[in-house]
């Protein structure tokens, strides 16, 4: 017997087998949800072709009091370029084939997204060299109180992007997004972004790390109020987290908690255009490659970010550079190691603008890496409490 309030795709004659589309069927569901105001439009498990949209560049608006739900992504196989079945997993998934839809377009105030995982289709990846089809975003926010919980994206060229939002939640969101991960712009209310976990669930060739180290950002935060950032993990991206100015401005009072970034290219980027972004990182590590540039990069003026708990290894140049003229980057309990792999006298922590200024607070450890610890260069300036030198590198212990 049918829940009240429930309405199953499969009822409305969807076929679930991701070889027939289910567009049409799909969409019945969500009409007859919105006709008695809302509801929750049922997925269950199954893969569901979705090859058009009712409106252009959409596959299926979510409008207010829509939950839109699945039965649970299942749990996501390690592929590689040899897979035998690319969608053996269980749950409920949305397969996209057509790269100009956007799947699912979110309007509402008030609606959920969860317990899904969405497939997009990509070429052989023996193809050399290898370029992923540009698909538009998976998931596209443009409605307030929005909650996205239990989402697995496959292998998106575009994960999740929000856009005019007031009030968003991200709980528990993974998946391989092949150029971007979630990307968030003029957030006027809280943003709350947790559980993030960007790894090579999909395929772990070399061709595809290699797109993602020279291309893919994992998070970019664009203007947003006060965006919070916890428990992220992202393995093999150009960048971590990028803050960047959008037309309506920049990001003011980021919080970064709890956060790994793994073999990518850089962790922290603050781009040259975003003058006087203002945030904090805590508990946040970076290890890198032989490749990657620095776990936290300033390159816009007037910035200022508190640190505390950090811990950056591994990096070809400067653990910690500031190249934004009148930047400021205030650390506590900061570790640096294995910097300067490149051998070209790097320094782990560099202030390398006019007016640039490095506080370089208590339990500062840097190890294992080149022969300059911190500089400040142009008229930069590194400060120490009450010391006007610092001595050689030695454990806090």
């Amino acid at each position: 017997m049918a829940l009240e309030g429930y309405f199953n795709v499969k009822d409305f004659g969807a076929f679930g087998d991701g070889k027939r589309s289910d567009t049409e069927y799909i969409e019945k569901a969500f009409a007859a949800a919105n006709t008695q105001g809302g509801g929750v439009v049922w997925f269950p498990p199954g893969l569901y072709l979705i090859d058009q949209g009712s409106t252009v560049g959409r596959g299926f608006t979510i409008s207010d009091s829509i939950t839109l739900a699945g039965t649970g992504t299942g749990k996501p196989q390690f592929d590689t370029e040899k897979e035998v079945d690319p969608f053996a997993t269980n749950g409920s998934k949305l397969l996209i084939k057509n790269p100009d839809i956007i799947p699912i377009f979110v309007t509402g105030l008030g609606s959920v997204i969860r317990d899904l995982a969405i497939y997009h289709q990509h070429d052989d990846l023996s193809t050399v060299p290898w370029l992923p089809k540009t698909f538009k975003e998976a998931i596209h926010v443009f409605g307030h109180d929005v909650l996205l919980k239990n989402i697995y994206l496959r292998n998106p060229y575009v994960g999740v992007v929000s856009e005019g939002v007031g009030r968003l939640s991200i709980d528990r969101l993974f998946g391989q997004p092949l150029y971007t991960g979630i990307d968030i712009d003029n957030a006027t209310d809280t943003v709350r972004i947790s559980n993030v976990h960007f790894w090579r669930f999909w395929s772990a060739a070399e061709s595809v790390a290699k797109y993602t180290f020279d291309n893919a950002n994992a998070i970019i935060s664009r203007r947003n109020d006060n965006p919070h950032f916890s428990n992220i993990f992202a393995i093999g991206y150009r960048t971590g987290f990028v803050f960047r100015k959008s037309d309506y401005g920049i990001t003011s009072k980021f919080r970064i908690n709890n956060a790994d970034i793994d073999n990518c290219k850089y962790g922290i980027i603050i781009e040259s255009d975003a003058q006087r972004t203002t945030g904090q990182v805590v508990n946040y590590t970076f290890q890198g490659t032989n490749e990657s540039e620095s776990g936290i990069r300033i390159e816009a003026p007037d910035v200022t970010v508190q640190c505390g708990n950090i811990r950056i290894q591994n990096v070809r140049t400067n653990g910690i550079l500031v190249l934004g003229p009148a930047s400021f980057l205030a650390i506590d309990n900061a570790w640096v190691e294995s910097w300067d792999k490149s051998g070209q006298h790097f320094p782990a922590i560099e202030a390398a603008a006019k007016g640039a200024i490095v506080s370089v607070g208590f339990n500062f450890l840097a190890r294992n890496g080149g022969d300059i610890q911190v500089k400040g260069n142009f008229g930069g300036n590194v400060i120490y409490p009450n010391n006007n030198s610092w001595p050689e590198a030695a454990p806090w212990w």
